[in-house]
């Protein structure tokens, strides 16, 4: 459990940029269509020191989807990884690729930026001119975004004694340390040594389980005493009504357990039976997570349905991200598949390639009705 001071610190962080959010007080929660994406990670394009440049064709393609579909792009923080690399260097590596296609969002009207720590460069609106602008138009970089009053978007930092607190420290121990690392693939075998010995932290919460799961602890806490639906980043572990990825797959195999129970025929059970199986293998697969976490992922024996996480864009599998569609949202995964089986919504199938992108639904709720058990 996290201090009361540090809860107050935090708490104190997130009302401050509550205050400073940009409202867009025009939100029509029953039409309009918002895609929101967190923790990009841009750097200098190189293999070894970029964490998103394996994802950038995905990205790309799953903004030109959302572009033609009509939704607004919110980026949620961390979307230039300031501490690894100068701005100069990342603009000159995805000028082409990620940032051309968020132009598009900006030069019709449905762009919105937020800024985290990895890219607190644009607090300054010098830096946003100087770099941003020359890739995606003139924008502002707001501290939060509140949709309609009800719907808060903010990176997830604020208050965090590592990433927001002590920040230039930390940017100092990424860009001279975890990033030459990264260029000389020392990471995996010196980063366990260097934090035994106290040289660097395990501090972060995107790379320390105990501390992801602090954040998410305090973030809704926090939005449920505000009585407000929130869409954070930052911890890269996505949540969908306050409960992670695992606590929703549990949920699933739970609903087709008893489904497997009721089947009448053989032929009815083991397509569920499948389902379980692929289930058990995500949960195996999880071991990180579910190490230090094991059954204790929730929030609170009854959680308020107040917490959302939008995951990040650097998984090794796929990008996260969360959709407001015209009453609906949903956390989504955007991921290569070797199948060819053709559905039309989800499954983009080209016969010339030996892989398809595919859009996963992994939880989906009524807006309305979410935002009613917030009250």
């Amino acid at each position: 459990m996290a201090s009361m001071s540090a809860q107050n610190e935090t708490f104190a962080a997130l009302d401050r940029a509550l205050r400073s959010a940009h409202r867009v007080d025009s939100f029509r929660p029953g039409k309009d269509r918002f895609v929101v994406f967190s923790d990009i990670h841009k750097g200098d394009g190189k293999t070894k020191s970029d964490d998103f440049v394996h994802n950038t064709h995905l990205y790309c393609f799953a903004l030109y989807h959302y572009f033609d579909k009509g939704y607004s792009l919110i980026l949620n923080g961390d979307c230039e990884d300031c501490w690894e690399t100068d701005p100069a260097d990342i603009v000159r590596a995805y000028r082409n690729t990620a940032f051309a296609a968020e132009r598009k969002f900006n030069e019709s009207g449905r762009y919105y930026r937020i800024v985290g720590n990895h890219d607190d460069d644009w607090k300054d609106p010098v830096k946003v001119d100087r770099h941003l602008a020359g890739a995606v138009g003139l924008v502002k970089v707001w501290p939060a975004v509140l949709l309609g009053g009800r719907i808060l978007i903010l990176h997830g930092h604020q208050g965090d004694s590592f990433d927001d607190k002590r920040a230039g420290r930390s940017r100092w121990i990424v860009r001279y340390f975890w990033t030459p690392m990264q260029r000389w693939g020392l990471t995996d075998r010196l980063w366990p040594i260097l934090r035994l010995f106290g040289f660097v932290e395990a501090g972060r919460a995107a790379q320390n389980n105990f501390i992801r799961r602090e954040r998410d602890r305090l973030l809704y806490e926090w939005a449920k005493r505000k009585r407000l639906l929130l869409i954070a980043g930052h911890t890269h572990r996505g949540m969908f009504r306050s409960f992670s990825k695992i606590d929703q797959v549990r949920a699933v195999k739970t609903e087709l357990q008893k489904r497997v129970r009721n089947a009448h025929s053989e032929r009815e059970r083991l397509p569920l039976l499948v389902g379980i199986d692929f289930i058990d293998r995500v949960i195996r697969e999880s071991r990180e997570e579910l190490k230090k976490d094991k059954l204790r992922n929730r929030l609170d024996d009854h959680p308020v349905p107040c917490y959302f996480n939008d995951g990040s864009c650097v998984h090794l599998n796929g990008i996260t991200g969360i959709e407001i569609d015209r009453g609906e949202i949903r956390l989504v995964k955007w991921e290569v598949s070797d199948s060819f089986h053709d559905r039309e919504t989800d499954m983009i199938r080209d016969p010339e390639f030996f892989a398809t992108i595919q859009r996963r639904i992994y939880q989906a709720g009524d807006l309305k009705g979410i935002l009613n058990a917030i009250k």
